[in-house]
């Protein structure tokens, strides 16, 4: 059967890597974590890991070395990736690389050396783009936007408005009304991998929307989309 999460983890740690507590991987089959010196390899809580990631602690770039020199000179060194960590699809962490805490490494990313805390990370090679209260404020002003255009392809493909559950959790805060009706009603909007649901909905109750329902967004979104076909 399809490995879980769970059991990777358990795996990797019975073959001597660290790994914090809630970390998941999403797809455990599809990724490769080194175990050629498994306690070279350290990760910390709170991660989450795409699939077909790699993240190497050796190199063997050393055999071409020894055919052509005779000598052998290889490779290794300590992989840490800190808490808190998002490590997108396809990216490949290099033996050597320390990454800070709070940080979002962006799909297909090749990251080595010195990551600090709380920056994101896009390339080959992966370079800081920007702080993670950077990529904070951008979130918060595109969120609104790809909303709309969610409801927009809706309406224009299939003919009707998106459900709030078809949505999703990453749109729900800006709607969704902070009551006990909403945690019980989609409480898998706070039921989220690796996250704490206590945690999740006591955010959420502490937070505020940028509308008091569903329908009040709805109304802008269709106003928006008005005023598109207009322009």
């Amino acid at each position: 059967g399809r490995v879980c999460s769970d059991e990777f983890i358990n795996e990797l740690r019975s073959r001597g890597v660290t790994i914090g507590n809630h970390t998941y991987f999403y797809g455990p089959t599809s990724t490769v974590v080194d175990t050629a010196k498994p306690w070279l390899v350290t990760i910390g809580s709170y991660c989450k890991i795409s699939g077909d990631v790699k993240i190497l602690a050796h190199d063997t770039g050393k055999s071409v070395l020894i055919m052509a020199y005779h000598d052998n000179v290889g490779g290794s060194a300590p992989c840490v990736i800190g808490n808190n960590v998002f490590i997108g699809m396809g990216a490949t962490i290099l033996m050597g690389s320390q990454i800070g805490d709070n940080c979002i490494i962006g799909a297909g990313a090749v990251v080595k050396g010195i990551i600090p805390d709380n920056s994101v990370v896009a390339g080959n090679p992966g370079k800081v783009i920007c702080s993670l209260q950077e990529y904070y404020n951008k979130r918060c002003e595109k969120v609104v936007k790809e909303a709309v255009s969610c409801v927009k392809h809706s309406l224009k493909y299939r003919g009707k408005l998106p459900t709030v559950t078809e949505m999703g959790d990453g749109f729900a805060w800006l709607y969704l009304p902070r009551n006990e009706y909403t945690l019980e009603k989609y409480s898998k909007f706070f039921h989220l991998k690796g996250e704490s649901q206590k945690e999740m909905e006591e955010y959420f109750m502490n937070s505020t929307g940028k509308w008091n329902s569903y329908e009040e967004f709805l109304e802008y979104a269709k106003q928006c989309i008005d005023d598109e076909t207009k322009h």
